[in-house]
């Protein structure tokens, strides 16, 4: 199930902020280069299961060096979404630990 831009935007700004809060990381699979580099601080691309291309996500959306990476981020290119800033994002959830 596919979410709007701004509802996807909504809640990956409440994980963010949220795994940030505590710490955490997170490994996010998606295709969409834009908006996972609002959220992460290194991308890996894969292509059939095999890697064509790594870096910290600013360096490597400023200059795709593989064909495969430059069509990921151009597919996207007309959503591209930002994060809200920290100030502008909801109050923390409380979340539970369940064992």
């Amino acid at each position: 199930m596919a979410l709007d831009p701004q509802t996807q935007t909504q809640v990956l700004a409440a994980v963010h902020h949220a795994l940030t809060a505590m710490r955490t990381a997170a490994l996010y699979i998606s295709h969409d280069l834009p908006t996972m580099a609002g959220l992460a601080d290194y991308l890996l691309v894969l292509r059939h299961g095999q890697v064509v291309e790594s870096d910290q996500a600013a360096p490597l959306l400023a200059d795709p060096q593989h064909p495969y990476t430059r069509q990921l981020f151009q597919a996207q290119a007309p959503t591209r979404t930002k994060l809200p800033s920290p100030a502008a994002q909801p109050a923390p959830c409380r979340l539970k630990a369940y064992r």
